[in-house]
């Protein structure tokens, strides 16, 4: 086994050759490579061997935190409906005001000043609203229009604020990217093995915005470092799923199971699947897709990929003195029940 120069999967140069191991075989200086991402500009120059569909990313973030109880007043409206109250009131007064300006222009009688409106307005939204300003039909109308306005606002805001005084609320979980997009002083990223190759050209050509926006800002820094940054708050990291698992399940995860991460539930696939690059015209193409055709109905490969994370997961707890017995059997099984699961979800799939 070797390992290329540059330690790369490969990527395709300006002269037309690709580097890392895609180099490799497109020179014929190796017969194959192992776990190597198909692509249209790859499959021109090398053979591929499919091994087992890629795994799927994630977004690992701090779990939710419960929200201050300071907040509970504001909370049962979002912002754009506060500002929309707000703009509402100011609106209304001044329509009222111009209303009754206008008619004290024609009438000679005096009309209502802008203080007094909003007063009214504000009053009436609190159900302590003061006497009516109204002095003709057309204001009556206005007030009555906005006494309904406020009877659906107050209904509305007094029942929200009971369930949220009655349930204790948390922040939002982030479980797309499209969460991450949205959230004010946000940042992200990924490990430098993962933002290279096919994952790199997957973002860098994308053509929704949400995807391209996640590129731009992508930060590129070691899993250390960017739990450490998880941790801090406000960032999140985007990695495989099986990876991540295994270096929560090893690091950050007591005796009784408990960790500060959160891993998102909706999953997001950027590459198609993993396999073996082979050299074009390599006469052991037919013999290797027999194997792993033997391998793959036999259940092997799935049950070798539970069995190996599990014994990283012990092993790393081993070298960080945390190895407890009972724990590890815990996450085995748990492992082992979520390749299942996602043995089923491929089975359903093919057929």
């Amino acid at each position: 086994m070797r390992e290329d120069p540059s330690r790369s999967f490969g990527n395709l140069e300006s002269d037309g050759q690709y580097s890392g191991m895609m180099g490799q075989l497109q020179r014929e200086d190796a017969d194959f490579c192992t776990i190597l991402a198909p692509t249209p500009g790859r499959l021109k120059v090398v053979d591929y061997l499919r091994l087992s569909p890629s795994d799927y990313f994630v977004i690992t973030s701090l779990k939710p935190g419960v929200l201050p109880a300071s907040l509970a007043l504001i909370r049962p409206f979002s912002r754009e409906v506060w500002l929309g109250v707000a703009v509402s009131v100011v609106v209304w007064s001044v329509c009222l005001w111009l209303l009754q300006k206008l008619w004290s222009w024609g009438t000679g009688q005096p009309g209502v000043s802008l203080a007094t409106a909003l007063e009214y307005a504000w009053g009436a939204l609190l159900e302590h609203q003061p006497e009516d300003p109204s002095v003709n039909l057309s204001g009556q109308m206005l007030v009555g229009l906005w006494l309904v306005v406020c009877l659906v606002l107050y209904t509305g805001y007094e029942s929200s604020l009971i369930s949220h005084l009655s349930v204790q609320s948390k922040s939002r979980t982030l479980d797309s990217l499209s969460d991450l997009v949205e959230e004010d002083g946000w940042s992200w990223g990924t490990e430098p093995w993962a933002y290279n190759g096919a994952t790199l050209e997957y973002f860098s050509k994308h053509t929704d915005p949400v995807v391209k926006k996640i590129h731009k800002n992508m930060e590129v820094l070691t899993v250390d470092n960017a739990m450490e940054r998880v941790l801090a708050g406000r960032f999140s990291f985007i990695i495989v799923k099986n990876y991540i698992l295994a270096i929560i399940a090893s690091k950050y995860t007591d005796a009784y199971g408990q960790t500060p991460f959160y891993v998102s539930k909706k999953e997001f696939t950027a590459l198609l699947c993993y396999g073996w690059g082979l050299r074009m015209g390599a006469p052991f193409q037919s013999q290797f897709r027999s194997i792993h055709a033997h391998l793959e109905d036999a259940g092997l490969i799935s049950y070798w990929t539970q069995t190996v994370m599990a014994a990283r997961v012990r092993t790393n707890r081993e070298a960080a003195k945390l190895d407890n017995t009972a724990h590890n059997q815990y996450e085995a099984q748990k492992l082992y029940i979520y390749t299942q699961q996602q043995q089923q979800q491929q089975q359903q799939q093919q057929q």
